[in-house]
């Protein structure tokens, strides 16, 4: 599924026929009546104009000149108008048909594919840049790409069947008007295709200048940077960043502009003027010099040459269209094919009801495609009931060991075991289930109080629960208040009514949906930065108490919430450096008591460090 960045997307012509016929497949198996129809409604209108083309323009002639009544050509007339409104009448319905139906109710299947599948995989896709621009633009709009191809795939053997079968009656009048087919061709089918290379240049040159206006047009908008625009000066870079981006974008153009002008005038040429002008010559000629050709048959050729035309061109676009959007189909083909390292669906055994021990042994790990090592040779254990608390600066690898207990990633080296058991051997989904976690990165989501602290569909005694872990982290008084307490809305982004919280509120949010579930073993990964040192001290008070009797492990900068623990690891560099109670650390001159002292001088400079300690 990788490719390399900066390379070019390009599918080979088997790629091209599998992912068409994925699309066609896709939609005859969610409705195959409705795309039935519209295979017939399409072979039928493409037969009627070719007919229309031929037949239809040489018989009213023939009736012209064999002096035919009026009302027996109006008849004729009358019954073809009537035959294309029908088919109109028809195109409409089935298009009213479709949107309503077929296509939100595929949606809705096929939306629910990539969403499973994007639960499934691992972390390291979501990190990893090309994966994860493959998994957006597979979001982004593929079922209208899917129902787009599938009507071009229709559309383009109508069409093809059309332009052949136009191509023999024009050669069956006279063989040498066929050669005046060469020129739409020419221009459809190599100048277009050049000029199609032109334009893909000029937007590859352009992508940057258009990112650059869509991040300015984010951060004018976006109410996250209104205070930087208001309090500082960044406006008028901002605004700068705007001017280059036109700028570029114009140079670009510039670039291309007489390349990409001449090349579509040459286009326009071969498809039209090399062909009528020539060919009115030879039939002119055909009909009055060499009298080999009746004046029904020259209006039918050049009648027969207009359809033509405009269907080749047609053809060409449709394919042009079809390599275009089976890229998306292709990003999302092989984002539902690729096989998980860590599926969340995974089989193993069943997690213990009792965690007895959590154990690192000689984890060794890195990121995929960095030259540094996040976790050297880690190893240390958590008991059954212990408190664990794990410092160290920022980059030691505190978050990177969180990731590795919960199966985010698998180490390079070494094992991480749970109740002495490697904890690959565990159902993921399972093993997941038995960490209560809360990030740094926290999210609210936008949805009621409860659905954030139960983060799954509430059930019969959640309420109770929920005003219980409000009240232990301080946010009960909060959420009383509001209209509608736990059944608020949060977030404005689908509820102008929503409420939004504070970062220090979110993140009691946050400890307050790691407590709602008390599962068998707490992480909190540093969910307290925007708390004061008091407020936060409390908070770890709250989940010590809260947690009592059950492993732990709690990541914190501020070191006094640290002294909490029944036991404190100190990370330096991704290597374990020291290892104890907080009283045996501060009395070592080492890293932790480096870090508390540190950090007393700023919020406890009122206390001796006996006293502290």
């Amino acid at each position: 599924m990788k490719t390399k960045k900066g390379e070019k997307e390009k599918l080979s012509a088997g790629q091209l026929i599998k992912n068409c016929l994925f699309a066609v497949g896709e939609l005859f198996k969610n409705s195959p009546v409705y795309e039935t129809l519209f295979v017939i409604e399409t072979v039928v209108s493409a037969a009627l104009t070719a007919f229309m083309s031929t037949y239809y323009v040489k018989i009213l002639v023939n009736m012209l000149e064999e002096g035919a009544s009026f009302k027996k050509a109006a008849t004729m007339i009358v019954g073809f108008c009537i035959a294309q409104v029908s088919i109109f009448v028809f195109e409409n319905l089935l298009s009213y048909y479709e949107f309503y139906n077929c296509k939100l109710r595929y949606a809705k299947k096929f939306n629910l594919r990539l969403f499973r599948k994007a639960s499934n995989v691992e972390l390291e896709c979501y990190e990893d840049p090309v994966f994860y621009d493959k998994y957006t633009r597979a979001l982004d709009g593929l079922t209208d790409k899917i129902f787009h191809v599938f009507y071009l795939v229709i559309d383009t053997l109508s069409r093809t069947f059309s332009v052949v079968y136009l191509l023999v009656y024009m050669i069956s009048v006279d063989p040498g008007v066929g050669l005046f087919m060469i020129f739409p061709m020419i221009g459809n089918f190599v100048i277009g295709k050049k000029l199609n290379v032109i334009e893909q240049k000029r937007y590859k040159e352009n992508t940057k200048f258009s990112r650059m206006r869509s991040y300015v047009t984010r951060t004018l908008h976006l109410s996250r940077y209104s205070k930087e625009m208001r309090l500082t000066d960044v406006y008028d870079l901002v605004q700068d960043k705007h001017k280059k981006s036109v700028e570029g974008t114009n140079k670009v153009y510039d670039k291309f502009a007489l390349k990409s002008g001449f090349t579509y005038w040459v286009k326009v040429q071969f498809t039209f003027l090399l062909i009528f002008e020539p060919l009115l010559i030879y039939c002119a000629y055909k009909a009055i010099v060499a009298e080999t050709m009746s004046l029904a048959d020259l209006t039918v050729l050049t009648s027969i040459m207009a359809t033509a035309t405009w269907e080749i061109i047609r053809l060409s676009d449709s394919v042009v269209q079809i390599q275009e959007r089976c890229i998306y189909i292709q990003n999302a083909r092989d984002f539902l094919g690729y096989e998980e390292k860590i599926p969340e669906d995974a089989g193993g055994l069943p997690v213990p009801d009792v965690i007895e021990s959590v154990e690192f042994r000689g984890v060794t790990f890195s990121y995929r495609g960095s030259d540094e090592t996040a976790l050297k040779n880690v190893s240390f254990r958590i008991g059954r009931g212990e408190h664990v608390a794990l410092v160290g600066r920022n980059g030691a690898g505190k978050s990177t060991l969180v990731k590795l207990l919960l199966r985010l990633y698998d180490p390079d080296e070494g094992e991480v075991l749970l109740n002495g058991v490697n904890i690959k051997e565990y159902r993921v989904a399972d093993l997941r289930d038995a960490f209560s976690t809360a990030f740094q990165d926290y999210q609210v989501l936008a949805m009621t109080v409860l659905e954030n602290l139960t983060a799954a569909e509430p059930e019969e005694g959640d309420r109770a629960r929920a005003e219980e872990v409000l009240k232990k982290v301080g946010l009960w008084d909060k959420v009383s208040c509001l209209e509608y307490g736990l059944d608020t809305v949060l977030t404005k982004e689908f509820d102008d009514e929503g409420v939004v919280l504070s970062g220090g509120e979110a993140q009691k949010l946050a400890v307050a949906r790691a407590l709602m579930n008390r599962s068998k073993f707490s992480v909190f990964d540093e969910p307290t930065g925007a708390l004061d040192p008091i407020a936060e001290y409390e908070l770890f008070e709250t989940i010590t108490e809260d947690t009592r009797g059950l492993p732990a492990l709690i990541i914190s900068h501020r070191l006094t919430s640290a002294k909490l623990a029944d036991r404190i690891i100190v990370l330096g560099d991704g290597e374990i450096c020291e290892e104890g109670t907080h009283e045996e650390l501060i009395n070592k001159d080492g890293l932790y008591r480096e870090m508390f002292v540190s950090q007393a001088k700023n919020y406890l400079a009122d206390d001796e460090m006996g006293g502290a300690v």
